[in-house]
Protein backbone atom coordinates (compact mmCIF):
# COMPACT_ATOMS: atom_id res chain seq x y z
CA UNK A 1 0.00 0.00 0.00
CA UNK A 2 1.16 3.66 -1.06
CA UNK A 3 -0.14 6.82 0.39
CA UNK A 4 -1.14 9.35 -2.52
CA UNK A 5 -2.82 12.96 -2.53
CA UNK A 6 -6.06 13.57 -4.27
CA UNK A 7 -7.04 17.44 -5.24
CA UNK A 8 -10.88 18.28 -4.50
CA UNK A 9 -12.70 21.02 -6.37
CA UNK A 10 -11.08 24.72 -5.17
CA UNK A 11 -7.63 22.96 -4.74
CA UNK A 12 -7.71 20.94 -1.12
CA UNK A 13 -5.12 18.38 -0.84
CA UNK A 14 -6.65 15.34 0.49
CA UNK A 15 -4.53 12.20 1.31
CA UNK A 16 -5.42 8.86 0.58
CA UNK A 17 -4.14 5.74 0.14
CA UNK A 18 -3.81 3.47 -2.92
CA UNK A 19 -4.09 -0.74 -2.90
CA UNK A 20 -1.25 -2.20 -4.22
CA UNK A 21 -1.25 -5.51 -2.56
CA UNK A 22 -1.37 -6.76 0.94
CA UNK A 23 -2.05 -4.11 4.18
CA UNK A 24 1.07 -4.23 7.22
CA UNK A 25 0.80 -3.09 10.46
CA UNK A 26 1.30 0.91 9.82
CA UNK A 27 -1.70 0.92 7.13
CA UNK A 28 -5.10 1.99 6.97
CA UNK A 29 -8.27 -0.86 6.33
CA UNK A 30 -10.93 -3.13 7.47
CA UNK A 31 -9.84 -6.57 8.77
CA UNK A 32 -12.38 -9.02 9.70
CA UNK A 33 -11.65 -11.86 11.90
CA UNK A 34 -14.27 -14.86 11.10
CA UNK A 35 -13.74 -17.96 14.04
CA UNK A 36 -15.96 -20.11 16.37
CA UNK A 37 -15.51 -19.49 19.82
CA UNK A 38 -11.53 -20.80 20.72
CA UNK A 39 -10.78 -20.41 16.98
CA UNK A 40 -7.72 -18.10 17.92
CA UNK A 41 -9.27 -15.12 16.00
CA UNK A 42 -9.37 -12.85 19.28
CA UNK A 43 -5.98 -14.14 19.77
CA UNK A 44 -5.44 -12.95 16.88
CA UNK A 45 -6.65 -9.74 16.86
CA UNK A 46 -5.16 -9.19 19.82
CA UNK A 47 -1.48 -9.59 18.34
CA UNK A 48 -2.66 -7.27 15.44
CA UNK A 49 -4.19 -4.81 17.44
CA UNK A 50 -1.37 -4.16 19.32
CA UNK A 51 1.36 -4.71 16.60
CA UNK A 52 -0.58 -1.57 14.60
CA UNK A 53 -0.71 0.31 17.90
CA UNK A 54 3.10 1.15 17.32
CA UNK A 55 2.33 3.24 14.74
CA UNK A 56 -1.65 4.81 15.36
CA UNK A 57 -3.83 5.67 18.49
CA UNK A 58 -6.42 2.44 18.54
CA UNK A 59 -9.69 2.57 20.62
CA UNK A 60 -10.57 -1.17 21.74
CA UNK A 61 -14.58 -1.10 22.23
CA UNK A 62 -14.52 -3.73 25.32
CA UNK A 63 -17.75 -4.49 25.88
CA UNK A 64 -16.71 -8.28 27.06
CA UNK A 65 -14.13 -6.55 29.27
CA UNK A 66 -11.91 -9.07 27.51
CA UNK A 67 -8.96 -6.45 27.27
CA UNK A 68 -9.43 -4.67 30.49
CA UNK A 69 -11.24 -4.96 34.10
CA UNK A 70 -13.69 -2.30 35.44
CA UNK A 71 -11.04 -0.72 37.27
CA UNK A 72 -8.36 -0.39 34.36
CA UNK A 73 -6.68 -3.51 35.14
CA UNK A 74 -4.90 -4.74 31.85
CA UNK A 75 -6.07 -8.31 31.08
CA UNK A 76 -3.36 -10.64 29.84
CA UNK A 77 0.56 -9.50 29.96
CA UNK A 78 1.13 -9.66 25.74
CA UNK A 79 0.98 -5.36 25.77
CA UNK A 80 4.93 -4.76 25.72
CA UNK A 81 6.03 -2.14 27.90
CA UNK A 82 6.36 1.18 27.38
CA UNK A 83 2.82 0.87 25.38
CA UNK A 84 0.82 3.79 26.04
CA UNK A 85 -2.31 2.21 27.31
CA UNK A 86 -5.69 4.33 28.70
CA UNK A 87 -8.93 3.78 29.69
CA UNK A 88 -12.20 5.71 29.43
CA UNK A 89 -15.78 4.88 29.84
CA UNK A 90 -17.88 7.99 27.80
CA UNK A 91 -16.92 9.30 24.21
CA UNK A 92 -15.69 12.47 25.06
CA UNK A 93 -12.96 11.08 27.38
CA UNK A 94 -12.16 8.93 24.50
CA UNK A 95 -11.60 11.88 22.82
CA UNK A 96 -9.47 13.88 24.77
CA UNK A 97 -7.40 10.87 25.56
CA UNK A 98 -6.95 10.61 21.53
CA UNK A 99 -5.95 14.50 21.46
CA UNK A 100 -2.75 13.54 24.16
CA UNK A 101 -1.81 9.89 22.70
CA UNK A 102 -0.23 10.04 18.93
CA UNK A 103 0.10 6.19 19.52
CA UNK A 104 -1.04 3.22 22.12
CA UNK A 105 -4.38 1.89 22.99
CA UNK A 106 -7.07 3.30 24.18
CA UNK A 107 -9.76 0.72 26.19
CA UNK A 108 -12.98 1.91 26.09
CA UNK A 109 -16.22 0.31 28.39
CA UNK A 110 -19.15 1.40 27.07
CA UNK A 111 -22.00 2.13 29.37
CA UNK A 112 -24.92 1.17 26.09
CA UNK A 113 -22.95 -0.88 23.93
CA UNK A 114 -24.36 -0.23 20.22
CA UNK A 115 -25.38 2.96 21.10
CA UNK A 116 -22.43 4.66 22.69
CA UNK A 117 -20.18 2.55 20.16
CA UNK A 118 -22.06 3.97 16.99
CA UNK A 119 -21.25 7.05 18.89
CA UNK A 120 -17.94 6.98 19.05
CA UNK A 121 -17.08 5.51 15.44
CA UNK A 122 -18.81 8.63 13.84
CA UNK A 123 -16.86 10.87 15.87
CA UNK A 124 -13.55 8.77 14.93
CA UNK A 125 -14.56 9.33 11.28
CA UNK A 126 -14.39 13.04 11.05
CA UNK A 127 -11.15 13.47 12.68
CA UNK A 128 -8.88 12.50 9.60
CA UNK A 129 -6.27 11.58 11.43
CA UNK A 130 -4.01 7.73 11.49
CA UNK A 131 -6.62 6.57 14.56
CA UNK A 132 -8.02 3.07 14.24
CA UNK A 133 -10.94 0.81 16.36
CA UNK A 134 -11.20 -2.50 17.64
CA UNK A 135 -14.19 -4.30 17.53
CA UNK A 136 -15.30 -7.82 19.00
CA UNK A 137 -19.00 -9.18 17.74
CA UNK A 138 -19.58 -6.90 14.89
CA UNK A 139 -22.76 -8.45 13.69
CA UNK A 140 -24.19 -7.08 16.58
CA UNK A 141 -23.44 -3.65 15.91
CA UNK A 142 -23.64 -4.03 11.93
CA UNK A 143 -26.20 -6.45 11.26
CA UNK A 144 -27.42 -8.14 7.77
CA UNK A 145 -30.07 -6.63 6.47
CA UNK A 146 -29.93 -3.15 8.26
CA UNK A 147 -28.65 -0.19 6.68
CA UNK A 148 -25.17 0.92 8.15
CA UNK A 149 -24.87 4.01 10.31
CA UNK A 150 -23.15 6.74 8.75
CA UNK A 151 -20.07 6.66 11.00
CA UNK A 152 -20.12 2.79 10.39
CA UNK A 153 -20.72 3.29 6.74
CA UNK A 154 -17.57 5.83 6.48
CA UNK A 155 -15.54 3.36 8.65
CA UNK A 156 -15.82 0.42 5.96
CA UNK A 157 -16.20 2.67 2.71
CA UNK A 158 -13.75 5.66 3.04
CA UNK A 159 -10.85 4.71 5.46
CA UNK A 160 -8.40 5.36 2.61
CA UNK A 161 -9.05 8.62 2.98
CA UNK A 162 -10.14 9.24 6.82
CA UNK A 163 -6.53 7.32 7.27
CA UNK A 164 -8.51 5.19 9.76
CA UNK A 165 -8.25 1.08 10.31
CA UNK A 166 -10.36 -0.99 11.88
CA UNK A 167 -10.13 -4.25 13.87
CA UNK A 168 -13.58 -6.01 13.80
CA UNK A 169 -13.92 -10.05 14.62
CA UNK A 170 -17.39 -12.00 15.37
CA UNK A 171 -18.80 -15.69 15.64
CA UNK A 172 -21.44 -14.89 12.99
CA UNK A 173 -20.27 -13.83 9.77
CA UNK A 174 -23.87 -14.64 8.33
CA UNK A 175 -25.35 -12.21 10.63
CA UNK A 176 -22.67 -9.23 9.89
CA UNK A 177 -23.45 -6.51 7.11
CA UNK A 178 -22.67 -7.55 3.14
CA UNK A 179 -20.94 -4.09 2.81
CA UNK A 180 -18.52 -4.85 5.00
CA UNK A 181 -17.92 -8.25 4.66
CA UNK A 182 -17.30 -7.79 0.52
CA UNK A 183 -15.64 -4.35 1.32
CA UNK A 184 -13.03 -5.91 3.86
CA UNK A 185 -9.44 -5.82 2.72
CA UNK A 186 -8.34 -8.76 4.76
CA UNK A 187 -10.19 -11.25 6.06
CA UNK A 188 -9.01 -14.13 8.60
CA UNK A 189 -11.45 -17.44 8.58
CA UNK A 190 -10.52 -19.42 11.15
CA UNK A 191 -13.19 -22.11 12.20
CA UNK A 192 -16.17 -21.46 11.12
CA UNK A 193 -18.71 -24.85 11.59
CA UNK A 194 -21.75 -23.31 10.96
CA UNK A 195 -23.35 -24.09 7.50
CA UNK A 196 -25.03 -20.33 7.23
CA UNK A 197 -21.91 -18.89 8.21
CA UNK A 198 -19.57 -20.76 6.20
CA UNK A 199 -21.76 -20.07 2.69
CA UNK A 200 -21.41 -16.30 3.81
CA UNK A 201 -17.67 -16.70 3.71
CA UNK A 202 -17.89 -18.42 0.37
CA UNK A 203 -19.37 -15.92 -1.20
CA UNK A 204 -16.38 -13.65 -0.85
CA UNK A 205 -14.05 -15.67 -2.99
CA UNK A 206 -13.57 -17.03 -6.08
CA UNK A 207 -13.28 -20.43 -5.80
CA UNK A 208 -16.16 -21.09 -2.87
CA UNK A 209 -15.77 -24.85 -2.74
CA UNK A 210 -12.22 -25.00 -2.21
CA UNK A 211 -12.41 -22.28 0.49
CA UNK A 212 -15.00 -24.90 2.00
CA UNK A 213 -12.70 -27.75 1.82
CA UNK A 214 -9.78 -25.71 3.59
CA UNK A 215 -12.05 -24.51 6.19
CA UNK A 216 -13.35 -28.09 7.04
CA UNK A 217 -9.81 -29.19 7.51
CA UNK A 218 -9.55 -26.02 10.04
CA UNK A 219 -12.13 -27.08 11.83
CA UNK A 220 -11.04 -30.73 11.68
CA UNK A 221 -7.60 -29.41 13.31
CA UNK A 222 -9.40 -26.96 16.51
CA UNK A 223 -11.74 -30.53 16.97
CA UNK A 224 -8.10 -32.14 17.77
CA UNK A 225 -7.02 -29.18 19.76
CA UNK A 226 -5.09 -27.27 17.47
CA UNK A 227 -6.36 -23.72 17.61
CA UNK A 228 -5.05 -21.12 15.23
CA UNK A 229 -5.36 -22.67 11.75
CA UNK A 230 -6.81 -20.36 9.23
CA UNK A 231 -7.11 -18.84 5.83
CA UNK A 232 -5.56 -15.38 5.31
CA UNK A 233 -8.04 -13.58 2.39
CA UNK A 234 -6.41 -10.61 0.64
CA UNK A 235 -7.29 -8.06 -1.73
CA UNK A 236 -6.80 -10.77 -4.19
CA UNK A 237 -8.96 -13.58 -2.83
CA UNK A 238 -8.35 -15.77 -5.62
CA UNK A 239 -7.20 -19.44 -4.79
CA UNK A 240 -4.94 -21.22 -3.22
CA UNK A 241 -6.72 -21.06 0.41
CA UNK A 242 -3.88 -22.17 2.67
CA UNK A 243 -3.91 -22.98 5.63
CA UNK A 244 -1.71 -20.64 8.20
CA UNK A 245 -0.95 -20.91 12.21
CA UNK A 246 -1.13 -17.59 14.42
Amino acid sequence: MRESTDTKAGGEKVSAFVLTGDIGDRDPGVRLYFGNPGSGKSYALRRDVIAAARYRTIVIVDATREWALDNGTVVGTDIPGGMPVAGARTVPRTLDLLDAMPRGLIIFHPRIWVEDTASLVACLTVRNEPIGVAISEAHNLMPSGVPLTPGFDAMVTRWRHLRMGAWLDTQRPARLARTVTELATIVHLFAVNGPRDADAVSELVNDPKALLATNEESCRRLAMGEPGWHVKLGIDRSPPYNLVRV
